[in-house]
């Protein structure tokens, strides 16, 4: 996992992703010729979402949280977390990495994975669900989007990875879309990387390819 971070943080560099604190000041209707630097500790702490403080966990804070789900994540969650809580680094080396302005929503601003505090909320969100569909309990969510929510899945010991399943939230049945977390995100910049984009069609061949590379299912 944190080889393909780093490589995800070298091309948001390269590519001048926009940062946490800049989506926020967007998502909070600041005027966008504002710069983050103009922004007070007070406005920060007012338009980022608590959720999302702070930007990256350490292994305490992820044992904290998650204290109530009661089997091991996979490492490379808990890998994935230390680097960014519902966001992934711009850039390498030294910087402030408690700022927000370091970070940036990922997979991007509309479907960012949940930061930790979220992602247990949903977690203790599906109970009300669990006996009617039959959830395993050790589905932990990670994601969501267009009502179709990520899991990984949780062990009575912890393991290095876990498959990457989905599940609508008007039928609960879960499929099986990626061998593990950190073939996901391989496959996501690598994408990133070619500059493919799957609303070209010709371009959904070669992002199909990719996909199945890494266990995806397409």
């Amino acid at each position: 996992m944190t080889d393909v971070i780093n490589r995800i943080a070298v091309l948001a560099e390269q590519r001048d992703y926009i940062s946490n604190l800049r989506a926020a000041m967007i998502c909070s209707g600041y005027n966008p010729k504002r710069t983050t630097k103009e922004l007070s500790p007070e406005e920060i702490e007012r338009i980022v979402p608590i959720e999302f403080i702070p930007p990256r966990l350490s292994l305490e804070r992820i044992e904290q949280i998650t204290k109530d789900f009661p089997f091991y994540l996979p490492l490379e969650v808990y890998e994935l977390y230390q680097r960014g809580n519902g966001c992934l680094p711009i850039g390498l080396g030294e910087k402030d990495w408690e700022s927000f302005n370091n970070y940036f929503p990922f997979p991007n601003l509309d479907e960012p994975f949940y930061p930790l505090v979220k992602a247990m909320e949903r977690y203790r969100a599906l109970d009300e669900y669990r006996e009617k569909y039959d959830i395993d309990p050790r589905f932990f969510p990670i994601s969501e989007f267009e009502h179709c929510i990520r899991i990984v899945i949780g062990a009575e010991e912890q393991q290095e990875s876990s498959p990457v399943l989905t599940f609508y939230t008007d039928c609960f049945e879960p499929r099986m879309e990626w061998t593990s977390l950190t073939n996901m995100i391989l496959a996501w910049v690598e994408v990133e990387e070619r500059g493919l984009r799957i609303y070209e069609k010709a371009e959904r061949e070669e992002i199909k390819a990719i996909w199945e590379k890494y266990g995806g299912r397409w």
